[in-house]
């Protein structure tokens, strides 16, 4: 899951572990390209995302074992 969304400044997620393995996250634009990409050991994250332009973006979160995508919307500072 992810929080907030929309989001300005710091996104906030949490993903279930499935052992002890590193997963990696993954900001896509909406044309697919990676903007954004770190492995994480962790079940919650954070990521900075001031340089991001507004619009919407896809954040990926890959395992050994699958892979999940969820969708959020980067605002311009309030």
């Amino acid at each position: 899951t992810i929080s907030p969304n929309p989001v300005y400044n710091t996104l906030t997620f949490h993903y279930e572990l499935q052992g002890d393995y590193p997963f990696r996250v993954s900001i896509l634009d909406v044309y697919r390209r990676s903007v954004y990409s770190s492995l994480f050991f962790s079940d919650k994250g954070l990521i900075a995302t001031e340089s991001l332009a507004a619009g919407l973006y896809l954040l990926q979160i890959e395992d050994q074992r699958k892979q999940g995508v969820q969708a959020f919307v980067k605002m311009d500072k309030q």
